[in-house]
């Protein structure tokens, strides 16, 4: 409990001005484990920069006669670009920005004052991860451009929105920049709902562009209002594409927050596997949203590794006609759907998305769905995983007021 309390004070903490850009603290556990919790500063340190601390504290502690590579100062490295592509790059985004939509729907905010901030983590097995990079592959486009467009479907399905970005600048710089600590990120904002392959390439096009960031360009263009959620992809960064070097490895627990960004879902690569997380300000977004959204997201990742679907039975004329129903532009209640409450004590929710997969591994109805077209199309088995959202709701003021919001929003929710 003590331990929580002091990881809880370090990341709710905001850098005052003149001090250090990092916080350390270790705590020793009755058992003589050390839990080393750090802090740092993402004004100064990227991610990359991050990985590239723990691997070189773990070398320091580990050996004496170890010495740090030289890559050079981080003021060579962080030169002004040319002024004329930043004002080439500042008209792109302007011109780029104008008539954008505004970001994801994410319901009215709870307490708009909460600084309260969770982490929702996730995985894919190494197996499953390597079936999802094939995936990508053969749709001619990177893994991190497949799995933001899966991420933006999980968020809101129904309409395009805006979203930021988090892009490095460690691309274009010479290769000793690899051993130097720094803050190289920059920002695009990238409008989704057009489906994997435009998202790839506005994600592409943007860092031809990356003279000036995309969120600095909306803070100019008070028209234009910054959206509230931010995708970080830090697949191939770190010492040697790794984030698991050094003390890496090691890492237990991880949160991160930036002014302004309710939501922001990062993923790496540690130990051959895809790490996922989701730092959410938990506080001020409806209960329940994150944790559901955080599901669709895992689920449909997973059913993504599946293998592809076949074309199944045509649908009934009963079939057709709740499928047009629904196709309707956001009216509530235009579904064809049953919902269920059961209060059942003692649940696990491990065992309970285990049996859940045999379920939908024994039934094609439970694999099946129809696309934009009306083709009713079936996947050939089950994903390897199923998550379950868990829902705390005992810390609230209304817990039974609380779950018959999440029962109307479900119920009124055409699947899709």
């Amino acid at each position: 409990e003590r331990l929580i309390q002091i990881r809880a004070g370090l990341t709710r903490k905001v850098p005052e001005p003149g001090g250090r850009p990092f916080r350390a603290a270790l705590c020793l556990l009755p058992s003589g484990t050390g839990v080393v919790c750090l802090d740092v500063d993402a004004l100064f340190v990227d991610g990359h920069g991050l990985a590239l601390l723990l691997a070189q504290w773990e070398l320091l502690y580990e050996r004496d006669d170890a010495r740090l590579p030289d890559g050079g100062g981080v003021r060579d490295l962080l030169r002004p670009r040319p002024e004329r592509q930043r004002s080439a790059d500042l008209a792109y985004w302007r011109d780029r920005l104008r008539g954008a939509p505004p970001g994801p729907a994410v319901g009215a905010p709870r307490d708009a004052g909460s600084t309260l901030r969770v982490p929702l983590t996730g995985r894919l097995g190494s197996r499953t991860w390597a079936a999802l990079c094939e995936r990508a592959k053969d749709a001619g486009v990177s893994p991190g451009s497949l799995i933001l467009a899966i991420f933006a479907d999980a968020l809101d399905p129904d309409r395009p929105f805006s979203l930021i970005v988090t892009t490095s600048a460690r691309l274009r710089l010479p290769a000793a920049a690899a051993h130097v600590l720094g803050p190289f990120t920059s920002s695009a904002i990238v409008v989704a709902g057009g489906g994997v392959r435009d998202v790839h390439d506005q994600v592409w096009t943007a860092m031809d562009h990356d003279a000036v960031s995309g969120v600095d360009v909306l803070r100019d263009m008070r028209s234009v209002r910054r959206p509230e959620v931010a995708f970080t992809s830090l697949l191939g960064l770190g010492p040697d594409g790794r984030m698991d070097a050094g003390f890496g490895r090691h890492i237990t627990y991880e949160l991160g927050q930036a002014s302004g960004v309710l939501l922001d879902c990062q993923v790496w690569e540690r130990n051959g596997e895809l790490r996922l997380r989701w730092d959410v300000a938990i506080g001020r977004l409806p209960v329940g949203l994150p944790e559901a959204a955080f599901a669709r997201f895992l689920n449909a990742l997973h059913a993504a590794a599946t293998p592809e679907a076949t074309p199944g039975d045509p649908l009934n004329a009963l079939q057709q006609g709740y499928f047009v129903a629904r196709q309707g532009p956001g009216r509530p209640w235009n579904g064809c759907q049953i919902y269920k409450t059961m209060q059942v004590p003692g649940l696990d929710p491990e065992r309970l998305g285990e049996t859940l997969v045999r379920l939908i591994d024994a039934y094609p109805a439970l694999r099946t769905w129809i696309d934009a077209d009306g083709v009713r199309r079936v996947r050939a088995k089950a994903p390897d995983r199923w998550h379950l959202p868990v829902i705390d709701l005992a810390g609230l003021p209304d817990p039974a007021g609380a779950l018959t919001e999440m029962r109307e929003e479900m119920t009124r929710r055409a699947f899709r």
